[in-house]
């Protein structure tokens, strides 16, 4: 890892431990579809059970 991005990595963990939450909107569906509206935070099970992909995952989503 280049020193770069070992200084990144320790800003993003760094972020974390401050709480940040990576289930927190805006976050879209594959399709394009808003999931989490900006500032919602994801509850368990949307998160366990999302309808479809999240929008820039690849692969075929369960609704398609």
């Amino acid at each position: 890892m280049t020193a770069e991005n070992a200084t990144k990595l320790d800003g993003f963990i760094a972020e974390l431990a401050g709480g940040l939450n990576l289930w927190t909107g805006p976050i879209n569906l594959q399709d394009g579809t808003v999931y989490l509206a900006d500032g919602v935070v994801a509850e368990d099970k949307q998160v366990w059970y999302m309808p479809q992909l999240l929008e820039g995952m690849e692969g075929q989503s369960a609704s398609k």
